[in-house]
Formats: structure tokens, C-alpha cells, sequence
């Protein structure tokens, strides 16, 4: 049997047997100077400072945290429910109380965080897309915008929190909110919005912004009845060298390019003369949009499967240096369905894809003849064209023009507005102008097939009497080209589909005081 000795731990050194009991009395004297308890006291001392130690350790970590939360924003009634061990640490000031609240902190729920940006700003969900309000527009807006204006309006620490992971929910729970969700009205009126309010094109009205007026973009301009453009009538003059038609039909097209929604199918190509102010007018469209309204697609990429994803979001594309390339049929039906009104498939990389169903306009500039495979009467119809056919010499160029041409904005945006309005009036019908329709630079055929019908209108086949010099045949060919509004071949396929349409190749000297030149044997041009 093991008894243990009395005012000391039950350690071997202080155990005694049962049968050695006789060698003890029955009580033992409290000895301060035993080894064995001042060891123990010691050790006793020792865990007593690691416990302070440890104890202050942990109340200047809490003081840290209370200050770094009180930093971002954090409540400290909220943080000494939120530090382990309740609030026994918490330094509470004058007027508050402690809260009832014990354990970690909570954040708001994603409902509740929606609900407060509600009462502090205006939301629309419309067709797939989230939109805020701006005080002058509703402009798109993805989940780390949601998040942005949260920290402006809310919570600049973001309550606090370790993670975004509630506050990126917020976004999601918008778009599935029914009283956020927008549907087009089909009794909305024509109307442009400015900086100084919204012109309604019916009565020529000015209203005040305001998110009950849904818009989606607003022009860097003012309506203002009594600016005026000289800068701008003149470069106008000098386009259409004083055409009255022309000047209609550009200021037509310009209102036409400003205005909310585009009831017409058309779209817009200014062509050819290279140096003829066409980036010029087309820059100064695009400065006046906001930089997230506008697109820049040619028509080539309209046909791409992911590159029309930039178009989910903007009201107007512009390009303004189109390629000389064949027009594919995807970016001609593309085209056709978005100026006629219709909803397309957008792809996104690996993302769902997303519909496409607001009304856009589309301005394009080039120095060649739009080509397509096939002939296409109704894409044909939603070309407007605007001619520049005058290159301005080098030494005639203004190299202020755009800076001026901006500051005579607000005179421009009115002008343009004001036929608009005559447009409008018309039912959206371009007046015809028959010369330059015939020059909208359409090529609905293989340059091979244009080549065909010269040499079987204006060239006869023959026997080996027949000569006429390479020269001769191209320039004729060259003239049909430009009458027609078509783009020639090159040379060489020239040269080739002569030959194989039965003509002989060779040098002949026409008279004995010239050097020989090439031509064809057996073709002679008609008379």
C-alpha cells in the first residue's frame, strides 16, 4: 500500500509503504527549509508569470484589434462582442452601453446590405444587365461596381469584414430583385439626352434629369438655341462643295446618330476620298458620347463569335477606317437584324452568352467600296450614304479644325437636333439623292463577273487582225469600274482572264518610230 505524504504533491519522492510506517511519527513537521518545497514553491512561481505573461499578451492583441477596427469603421460595441471573451475588455465612452450581444460578430445579411443601397441610390435591372443611376444616366454596372458604391454610400471599411464574398452577392441578388426589373416601353418618344436635360423631339421640349426618366447615356453638350457654328457651316460647305441636298442629308444623318431610340433601319458610311475630313466629323460624334457608350467594330468583326460583346453595352459603334475586305454573311445578317430591331445571341468567353436587343446606331468611314458575296437588296436599303470625294491639300488643312469644331458643340448637337426633328416628321425617310445613291459602294458581285460584262459590252473578239495594247484595255476597264461604283482587279487577273476569255498575249510595235508594247491579238475595244 502507497500512502502519500501530507502538504506535498503525490510524486515518488514523497511517497511512503505501509510497511515503513513505523519509521515515521503520525504527523510531520512544516519544514520551510526542505529542498523538495522550495523546488515546488519555485515551480509554482514560475507558471504563475507565464500565466501574467500570457494574460497581457493577449489583452494588447485585443487592444490592437480594437484599434484597427475602429480605424476601417467598426463599431467598438460591435468588436467587444466580436473578441473571444466577451466584453470584460471593452472601454465603452460616455452614453453607451454594453451590448447584449456575446460571441463573434455578424454582418448585415445580403438582404440587408441591398435594402440600405436602395435608400441611398436608384437601381434598374433590364434585359440581363444592372444598371445604377448616375444623377444624369443609368450606366452598366458589374459586381465590383455594386461593391464600389457600397464603400461610397454604406461602409467605407465594408463593415469590417475578412472577405467580400456578401458584398459581390449584393449584384446577384439586385438582378433577382422583381422591383428593380425594366421593360421597354414601345411608347417611348424620340428624345436626346444633354447635359443641361433631356430634349423630347416631339415638342422640342427641354426636361430636367431624373431617375424616373430612363435613360442610358447622356452628349457632353447643351441644347442652346442661340449658339452659333461658323467653323463648322464652313467645313460643311466645303464637304458637300455647297450642296443643299448634301447639307440636309449630312445634318439629317448627324441628329439621327444623337438620338434615343433609332426608330429608322439604317446605318451610316462616309466614303472615299482619302484627307477629307471623315475622322474629323467621326471623332467629334464620338467625344460627345460617354466612353463606355461607344463602341469600335468594324463591319468585318461584327461577323467574329466573341467580338461583338462589347456591343451589350453601348448605344453607337464607330469605325472609322474600314479594310478593303469581302463583307461575310454572318456580319451582313448581323447588321440587318441589329439596325431592324432584332435581338441577337451575343458569346462570351466562358460565359453564358447574353441577348442584344436595344437599339443601336452605326457609323462607319472607309477609302474602298464595301463588297458583300452575294447580292443583297435589303442591306443595300440601310446605307445612308455621305460622300467626302474632296482630298483638302496638305497646305490647306487646319490642323485646329477638331479643337474648334468642339468648342461649336453645343451650336452642332442643336442644328443636328433640329433636323432630326424634321426626319422624324418625315417617317424617318432619307430624302433620295439619286447621284450619290448610285455611289454607296456596294460590290455585290466578284470583281471576275464585272470584268465579264466589260469585255462583252465594250469589247469585240476576233481573229489575229485584231491588237489592242494592255494599256489601252485597262484604262477602259478602269473608267466602266468608277461609272459603276465597282472595285477593279488586279492586273495580273486582268491579264490572265484575257487570255483565257481566247486572247494572245504579245508585244507589237504600233508604229516603225515606237518601241513594241504589250497587248492582246484577237481583242479590240468597240467603237
Amino acid at each position: 500500500m502507497i500512502v502519500e505524504r501530507r502538504g506535498s504533491p503525490a510524486d515518488s519522492d514523497s511517497l511512503v509503504f505501509e510497511e515503513d510506517m513505523g519509521e515515521y511519527p503520525d504527523e510531520f513537521p512544516d519544514n520551510s527549509d526542505d529542498p523538495f518545497v522550495s523546488m515546488y514553491e519555485m515551480a509554482s512561481k514560475q507558471r504563475q508569470e507565464k500565466r501574467k505573461k500570457k494574460q497581457k499578451k493577449k489583452t494588447k492583441k485585443k487592444a490592437k484589434k480594437k484599434a484597427n477596427a475602429s480605424s476601417e469603421g467598426v463599431d467598438l460595441l460591435e468588436l467587444a462582442a466580436f473578441v473571444e471573451g466577451g466584453d470584460e475588455d471593452a472601454q465603452f465612452t460616455d452614453g453607451e452601453q454594453e451590448s447584449p450581444a456575446k460571441g463573434r460578430f455578424r454582418q448585415p445579411s445580403v438582404c440587408q446590405m441591398e435594402e440600405k443601397m436602395l435608400e441611398k441610390t436608384d437601381f434598374l435591372y433590364r434585359k440581363s444587365v444592372l444598371y445604377h443611376y448616375n444623377d444624369q444616366y443609368y450606366e452598366a454596372i458589374d459586381a465590383e461596381g455594386v461593391v464600389a458604391l457600397y464603400r461610397q454610400y454604406i461602409s467605407p471599411g465594408l463593415d469590417g469584414v475578412k472577405n467580400l464574398r456578401n458584398h459581390l452577392d449584393i449584384y446577384k441578388c439586385m438582378k433577382a430583385n422583381p422591383r428593380l426589373k425594366y421593360e421597354d416601353s414601345l411608347k417611348d418618344k424620340p428624345y436626346c439626352p444633354l447635359k443641361n436635360g433631356i430634349l423630347y423631339l416631339n415638342k422640342m421640349k427641354l426636361k430636367h434629369h431624373s431617375s424616373k426618366r430612363i435613360t442610358f447615356t447622356v452628349l457632353d453638350a447643351c441644347y442652346d438655341e442661340d449658339a452659333e457654328c461658323p467653323v463648322f457651316d464652313e467645313f460643311l460647305d466645303t464637304i458637300t462643295e455647297g450642296r443643299e441636298d448634301l447639307k440636309e442629308r449630312f445634318m439629317m444623318a448627324l441628329g439621327y446618330l444623337l438620338i434615343e431610340p433609332s426608330s429608322g433601319k439604317y446605318f451610316f458610311v462616309m466614303g472615299y476620298a482619302p484627307n477629307s475630313g471623315k475622322s474629323i466629323l467621326g471623332n467629334t460624334i464620338q467625344k460627345l458620347y460617354p466612353e463606355n457608350s461607344v463602341s469600335n467594330l468594324s463591319l468585318g468583326e461584327l461577323g467574329g463569335k466573341f467580338e461583338t460583346e462589347s456591343l451589350l453595352y453601348s448605344r453607337i459603334n464607330i469605325s472609322l477606317d474600314l479594310p478593303q475586305e469581302v463583307l461575310n454573311a454572318s456580319a451582313v445578317s448581323k447588321l440587318k437584324r441589329i439596325t431592324g430591331g432584332d435581338s441577337i445571341e451575343i458569346q462570351r468567353k466562358n460565359q453564358r452568352s447574353l441577348k442584344l436587343d436595344h437599339n443601336m446606331k452605326f457609323l462607319f468611314a472607309t477609302n474602298f467600296l464595301l463588297r458583300i458575296d452575294s447580292n443583297d437588296p435589303a442591306f443595300l436599303d440601310r446605307i445612308i450614304f455621305l460622300p467626302f470625294m474632296k482630298s483638302i491639300p496638305k497646305d490647306e488643312r487646319d490642323p485646329d479644325l477638331a479643337k474648334k469644331l468642339w468648342k461649336e458643340r453645343d451650336a452642332i448637337v442643336t442644328k443636328a437636333l433640329q433636323y432630326a426633328r424634321k426626319l422624324m416628321k418625315q417617317g424617318w425617310q432619307f430624302p433620295p439623292i439619286p447621284d450619290v445613291d448610285c455611289m454607296r459602294g456596294i460590290q455585290r458581285k466578284n470583281s471576275m463577273d464585272y470584268l465579264k460584262e466589260f469585255l462583252e459590252n465594250h469589247c469585240e473578239m476576233g481573229d489575229y487582225n485584231y491588237f489592242t495594247a494592255t494599256s489601252d484595255l485597262r484604262r477602259t476597264y478602269e473608267a466602266c469600274c468608277d461609272e459603276n461604283g465597282t472595285c477593279p482587279c488586279s492586273a495580273t487577273a486582268f491579264n490572265k482572264y484575257m487570255e483565257q476569255a481566247g486572247g494572245v498575249r504579245d508585244r507589237k510595235r504600233l508604229t516603225a518610230s515606237e518601241n513594241p508594247v504589250w497587248g492582246f491579238y484577237g481583242i479590240r475595244l468597240r467603237p
